[in-house]
């Protein structure tokens, strides 16, 4: 070890501590498709307007998975105004991952949680059968695995939790 004492200057302690943060952001991902359609093959995303790009529904994990999900379908009932009735969610995995948050301008850990929010097509609301709509101030939009992937956004944001959500795909119902 032959640091130079003189050259550590606070920035690079900071740095260094930084770099060392391993602390995991929990956060439930809730994927939705278009089944309203008779081929359905698009899923509900919002416009993040703090990020400045489009997001699967997610919401901070709560601490036990009944009241996670629990937490969930009360969030998509009351954002998306269907009736909880309507909604039957779907563990589709967990996985830890570490990518570059591009706002903070360094790697962070996530500890996503993945559920597929099946909705009765019945339960469905008009204005969430429009490609895009607003919703109490909150802007969606059904968007295809392509579409997602070819949007300059996501692909620096938020592209592995799109491949993620993709290696999923086979244990969707239709």
């Amino acid at each position: 070890d032959n640091i130079n004492k003189k050259n550590y200057t606070h920035k690079k302690l900071y740095e260094d501590i930084a770099a060392l943060d391993k602390t995991t952001h929990p956060f439930s991902i809730v994927v939705i498709k278009d089944t309203y359609q008779p081929y359905s093959n698009q899923f509900l995303v919002y416009r993040d307007t703090k990020w400045q790009c489009n997001f699967f529904l997610n919401y901070r994990t709560q601490s036990s998975e009944t009241e996670n999900e629990q937490f969930i379908k009360q969030r998509l009932s009351n954002e998306l105004k269907i009736p909880l009735a309507g909604i039957t969610l779907v563990k589709l995995g967990k996985v830890l991952q570490e990518k570059y948050a591009v706002k903070e301008a360094h790697s962070k850990v996530y500890d996503h949680t993945y559920y597929e929010a099946r909705i009765a097509p019945a339960a469905f609301p008009a204005a969430l059968k429009e490609k895009t709509c607003t919703i109490d101030g909150k802007t969606y939009c059904w968007m295809t695995m392509e579409a997602m992937r070819q949007d300059k956004e996501i692909r620096e944001k938020n592209l592995e939790v799109v491949n993620q959500v993709d290696s999923f795909l086979p244990r969707f119902s239709l």
